[in-house]
């Protein structure tokens, strides 16, 4: 039986009808402030659970801490990392879905279950990748990738990187000295959305001018910011 235990909520305007929403996922709206939307994909950032039935205009109350009631929208487990599906369901997460809420009990489509919610920030099911949103549609993720060559593309999930970093997480070697990040041109050198995870060695004993190194399979930790 599902059971709710210490929630944190807040209020906010529904932004639509989400009278047939309750115990779903919500979203920020972006045409107003202060108002949601109800999820409806595995991108979203959620930013709790519905716990009312509010027309468009009306306060929704929206849960997001604590031990919450939630719509399952497929089979899920116990332990489950969730995401969001069609309807603001919650179904367990794989890839590079958000995760917005861990299931404390397992359940079948259209059944009302016990979830943990995840406020904040959306981790990326893979946990090869981090997401933070902030202010202004901007986005921060973050990830670790083991290199191939000595400028490997990482694909981030992001529309478009401004600025991005990047370090070793492997111990240096002499052919393999530190890595950086570059956002290229965001038009094909790399894609939009992509970054290049470079890693470079001195030139020589005597000449610390860095070129490309030339041992992989080392891991590297990296961050991008944009849209």
């Amino acid at each position: 039986m599902s059971t709710e235990n210490r929630l944190l909520t807040l209020s906010f305007l529904a932004g639509a009808d989400l009278s047939a929403l309750q115990y779903t996922a919500v979203k920020p709206s972006t045409a107003a402030a202060l108002t949601v939307l109800g999820a409806t994909t595995n991108t979203d950032i959620v930013l709790g659970i519905l716990q009312n039935k509010p027309t468009s205009g009306q306060p929704a109350e929206i849960a997001f801490g604590g031990q919450s009631k939630a719509i399952a929208g497929g089979t899920i487990t116990q332990g489950d990392l969730l995401t969001v599906t069609t309807g603001g369901a919650l179904i367990t997460a794989t890839g590079d879905a958000l995760v917005c809420a861990i299931a404390l009990e397992s359940g079948l489509v259209g059944e009302t279950r016990s979830v943990l919610l995840l406020p904040g920030i959306g981790a990326l099911a893979s946990a090869s990748k981090m997401l933070l949103s902030t202010s202004g549609g901007k986005r921060l993720v973050g990830g670790q990738a083991t290199t191939v060559t000595a400028s490997d593309t990482i694909v981030t999930g992001l529309t478009t990187v401004i600025a991005a970093g990047a370090s070793l997480d492997s111990a240096p070697v002499v052919t393999c000295t530190f890595a950086s990040a570059s956002i290229g041109d965001q038009a094909g050198t790399p894609a939009a959305g992509s970054i290049l995870l470079q890693t470079w060695m001195p030139t020589n004993s005597s000449t610390t001018t860095p070129i490309a190194a030339t041992t992989f399979s080392k891991k590297a930790n990296w961050w991008a910011f944009g849209t």
